[in-house]
């Protein structure tokens, strides 16, 4: 989710060099265990999905001869500690250090571009916006206005609360506007 005071990608190419690899050894993608051990990197903790899209909503639409735009998409996040969510059964033989992390999927830096490279720096912008550089939580970012389902049985049937403020961005939380 873009938002409109997020500076734009570098287009230099040291800077989209020196962008990149900051997002590759970001702390977000390390695990620190208290014992010292330190492993995890970005390739750990995001997904690329390769699709052809609708140019105009974004999305993979139903009718395949809309989907003519190729696109690299990017899941990513941190890691989570499954051994203390009450929803997630012990394994036999309890919880270590090798069954209890696993990478973690953060909404809030999905994105995608027509490049890998693209991609990679949308995603940095994301991690830039979302995370300190210690890979904690950043205090004070916004968030989306909430929308609603006016019919509950049909998801695609979901109008935003956000109000365009006539640039593509919302007036009232400052993120980028749905494509419709």
């Amino acid at each position: 989710m873009i938002h409109r005071s997020m500076p734009p990608i570098p287009t230099n190419p040291a800077a989209i060099k020196a962008e990149i690899l900051w997002l590759q050894t970001h702390p977000l993608w390390s695990h620190h265990d208290p014992d010292g051990a330190h492993w995890g990197d970005l390739a750990d903790c995001m997904d690329m999905m390769f699709v052809y899209v609708d140019p105009v909503t974004e999305c993979i639409e139903d009718d395949a001869t809309r989907n003519t735009e190729f696109r690299v998409w990017v899941e990513a996040g941190g890691w989570y500690d499954q051994s203390q969510d009450k929803n997630v059964p012990t394994p036999d033989g309890g919880w270590n250090q090798y069954n209890k992390w696993i990478g973690c999927h953060d909404v809030r830096l999905n994105c995608g571009a027509p490049t890998a490279d693209v991609a990679l720096l949308e995603l940095a912008r994301l991690v830039r916006f979302n995370y300190n550089d210690d890979g904690t939580d950043r205090e004070g970012v916004p968030e989306r206005c909430e929308g609603t389902f006016l019919d509950p049985e049909n998801i695609e049937d979901y109008q935003t609360g956000c109000v365009d403020a006539g640039d593509g961005f919302c007036s009232v939380c400052g993120f980028e506007m749905d494509k419709e």
